[in-house]
């Protein structure tokens, strides 16, 4: 499981949006709790945050699709790898056809940008015809469980790789909604395969209070 976080940084000759980095565990299926600690080294204050984990069992016969994430602009960043034994490791898991791209923290936008999503998927292995078609299909839920509209998704690229792996990458132009949290699920499946799904929290902001 990767995970990633951020906090403001600033960096010789300009600054920065802040710190983005992340760390690679592998470990059975199962829950976990994972505590990330950031301590300033000059006045000794810290600040500590839990986050409950969930890794599934991987069964080579049965397909998974991790949730989706935001593309962000890496050169607007500090990255910070947290990898002791790099050499111990895979490569990032955060790519498309090789190239590396950083993911956003949180699923935050404000509903007037349009975003580039990236779906990552495995998929069993069987043989795969390259011109068959792509559904996806999405739905979005607000607080109360109440459908509100999703707004548009567009395939802008696939990438099919060794394993099993396939790389999405979606053009989305949200609707405007209310400031508040939202449940975006998607699924995505192609011709003759079962659909894959997963879900993310979708944060709203109000432009108007950054």
């Amino acid at each position: 499981c990767a995970l990633f976080a951020r906090g403001g940084a600033v960096v010789a000759g300009g600054d920065a949006r802040g710190l983005s980095f992340y760390g690679t565990f592998r470990v059975p299926a199962g829950r976990y709790t994972v505590k990330l600690l950031v301590q300033n080294g000059e006045s000794g204050e810290a600040g500590a945050q839990l986050m409950d984990v969930t890794v599934p069992p991987q069964d080579p016969r049965v397909g998974f699709l991790l949730p989706p994430v935001v593309m962000e602009q890496g050169a607007e960043w500090l990255p910070l790898d947290m990898d002791q034994h790099k050499d111990d490791r895979g490569p990032s898991p955060f790519h498309v056809a090789g190239k590396p791209f950083l993911p956003r923290a949180t699923f935050q936008i404000n509903g007037v940008n349009r975003e580039k999503l990236v779906l990552i998927a495995w998929e069993p292995g069987r043989a795969q015809d390259p011109a068959s078609g792509i559904e996806i299909q999405s739905s979005l839920m607000d607080a109360k469980e109440q459908a509100v509209p999703a707004g548009m998704i567009r395939i802008d690229k696939v990438n099919r790789e060794e394993g099993g792996r396939r790389t999405y990458v979606l053009d989305y132009t949200p609707d405007r909604l209310a400031a508040g949290d939202y449940t975006l699920r998607i699924g995505v499946g192609e011709s003759g395969e079962a659909r894959l799904e997963s879900y993310a929290l979708l944060r709203f902001r109000d432009l108007a209070h950054p």
